[in-house]
């Protein structure tokens, strides 16, 4: 990716280690939130990996504030799932970097999809310093309403069916 498209090493290993995969003959794809502010690319530079973009409206503008994070990147999570269902890639293994998209493995654990029956995950910490510290239960409020309803629905599933406290620490769930 170019510079101004990554962020310290999680750009580097998300741009050089699924090219690594691919020249090994394995299929693989790459999802990237739709940030409105990057260039989007169809093919990581220099091989055949597909990449996509799931869109969201947190992902119009830069956050301006840090309560933006979680629910941003739970709706990513949602959305990623979304999008290789819609383009029918039954991947054997996700691979999940940092505490963006380790809600995964807790999902799919916990809510079997028979889509992903044969999908593995494995989860890439590559900042334990950063790991979605967030409290949602000040995300619904007038002042504040931007999330969206499968977000909504997601703080549901984790507040009654995995009997999550608050705060989450998202992090803490990828690796459960």
């Amino acid at each position: 990716f170019p510079s101004h498209d990554k962020g310290g090493g999680l750009g580097d290993v998300v741009g050089a280690l699924p090219k690594a995969q691919a020249s090994l003959g394995h299929q693989v794809a790459v999802m990237i939130p739709g940030y409105g502010w990057i260039k989007q690319i169809a093919k990581l530079p220099d091989s055949e990996v597909n990449v996509y973009y799931p869109q969201s409206k947190w992902f119009v503008k830069p956050f301006s504030t840090h309560a933006q994070y979680s629910p941003a990147y739970i709706d990513f999570t949602i959305l990623a799932l979304e999008k290789l269902k819609e383009i029918n890639f039954q991947p054997d293994i996700i691979h999940c970097h940092d505490w963006h998209t380790s809600l995964i493995p807790l999902f799919l654990k916990k809510n079997p999809d028979a889509f992903f029956a044969k999908t593995k995950t494995i989860l890439t910490i590559h900042n334990n310093a950063y790991q979605g510290n967030f409290d949602f239960k000040n995300t619904n409020t007038s002042k504040n309403k931007i999330m969206s309803r499968d977000v909504i629905v997601w703080l549901g599933f984790f507040m009654k069916k995995l009997c999550i406290m608050m705060p989450v620490l998202v992090l803490k769930r990828g690796v459960y």
